[in-house]
C-alpha cells in the first residue's frame, strides 16, 4: 500500500508490503508520485521486486547469536541475559526467515519460557 506525504515542497511516495523492503521515493509534482506508486505496487503483486541485495533474510537463530555477540556481551547482565535468550532459541522457530515470523508464533512459546523460568529460579513444579 503507498503512502504520500508532502516534505519540504516535494513529495515522498512509501510503497510497503508485507515481506519485502520498503520502497520510497521523492517526486516534485504529486501526480508522478501516483504513477510511480501505482507501478510498484504491480510490480509487487507480480513478483518483479524481490529483497534488495545487501538485505539478505536472516534467521531467528542468527538474529538471536549475532544479538548475544555484539550486543548482549555489553549488557551488566550478560549471562542471565544470554542464557534467556538460548532458551529462547531452543523454543522458537529459530530456523525460519526473521521477515516470515508472526507474532502470533510467540505467544505459546513465550508462556512456555516463562513457566520454565519460574519452575527453574522457584523450585515450582
Amino acid at each position: 500500500m503507498a503512502s504520500f506525504r508532502k516534505r519540504n515542497n516535494r513529495w515522498e511516495v512509501r510503497v510497503r508490503r508485507n515481506g519485502y523492503p520498503t520502497q520510497t521515493k521523492t517526486f516534485t509534482h504529486k501526480a508522478d508520485a501516483q504513477i510511480w506508486a501505482k507501478e510498484a505496487e504491480l510490480a509487487l503483486e507480480r513478483g518483479a521486486l524481490t529483497l534488495k541485495r545487501g538485505t539478505p533474510s536472516m534467521t531467528l537463530d542468527e538474529a538471536i547469536t549475532r544479538y548475544i555477540i555484539e550486543v548482549a556481551i555489553l549488557h551488566k547482565g550478560k549471562a542471565s541475559e544470554e542464557y534467556r535468550l538460548r532458551t529462547w532459541k531452543g523454543l522458537l522457530p529459530a530456523s525460519k526467515s526473521i521477515l516470515n515470523i508472526k507474532h502470533r508464533k510467540f505467544r505459546q512459546p513465550y508462556k512456555s519460557v516463562f513457566l520454565l523460568f519460574r519452575q527453574h529460579r522457584f523450585g515450582e513444579s
